[in-house]
C-alpha cells in the first residue's frame, strides 16, 4: 500500500525511479521498483524517500506532519510548559485564519489576492507552521510520559475513515503501519 503511494507521489512530480534513487542516498533504481511494488521499506529508508519527494501526504503517512522534522532542542520538554505554548499558537493561528478568511471566501489561487492580503495568508502560513511544531512538541512530551502515539495515531485514523475524511487505502495503510 505505501509503494504505491510513493509512486503516486513520484510520478505527480514527474520523477523517474532513478531519479528518486539518485535523491535518496544508498538507493538504487531497483530498491524503489520493489518498494513501489509492495517489498517492506525500512522506516529510515521510507523517511529518506518521503523527504526527497517533499510530498505532503507521504510526510502525513511517515512523520505524522506536514512540517520538517524540526524539534526545539532549546526548549525544555515538559509537558505542561508545552501544553500551554502549544494553546498560544494555536490561538494566534485561529486569529490569523479567522482575518483571512474575512477576504479569502471565493478565493481559488493567491493571485486573487492584493498584496496585504497576501502578506497575511503568508502570516497566517507560518502561524499554522509555528503551531505544527508546537504540537510536534506536545506529542514529544507526552511521548516522554508514556503515550502510545503509535496507538493514538491508529485511532485517529480509524476515526478519519467512519468520518470519511480518508479512503480504505490510508485506512488499510493506518492498519498494516500502527
Amino acid at each position: 500500500m505505501i509503494g504505491q503511494i510513493i509512486k503516486e507521489a513520484r510520478e505527480r512530480k514527474y520523477i523517474t525511479q532513478q531519479e528518486l534513487a539518485d535523491r535518496v542516498p544508498g538507493l538504487g533504481r531497483t530498491s524503489i521498483s520493489k518498494y513501489e511494488n509492495g517489498a517492506p521499506i525500512p522506516d529510515d529508508v521510507l523517511c529518506s524517500i518521503s523527504e526527497a519527494l517533499d510530498d505532503p501526504v507521504l510526510r502525513i503517512l511517515t512523520a505524522g506532519t506536514t512540517s520538517s522534522r524540526l524539534v526545539f532542542d532549546q526548549v525544555k520538554v515538559d509537558f505542561y510548559i508545552t501544553g500551554m505554548k502549544a494553546i498560544e499558537e494555536m490561538e494566534e493561528t485561529i486569529e490569523d485564519i479567522k482575518r483571512v478568511m474575512e477576504f479569502a471566501y471565493n478565493v481559488d489561487s493567491i493571485e486573487q489576492l492584493v498584496s496585504e492580503q497576501k502578506e497575511a495568508f503568508d502570516h497566517m502560513l507560518d502561524e499554522v507552521e509555528d503551531t505544527n511544531h508546537a504540537l510536534d512538541m506536545l506529542d514529544i512530551a507526552a511521548h516522554k510520559m508514556g503515550a502510545d502515539l503509535r496507538k493514538r495515531n491508529r485511532r485517529c485514523l480509524l476515526k478519519y475513515h467512519v468520518k470519511g475524511y480518508i479512503s480504505d487505502k490510508f485506512k488499510k495503510f493506518a492498519g498494516e503501519a500502527v
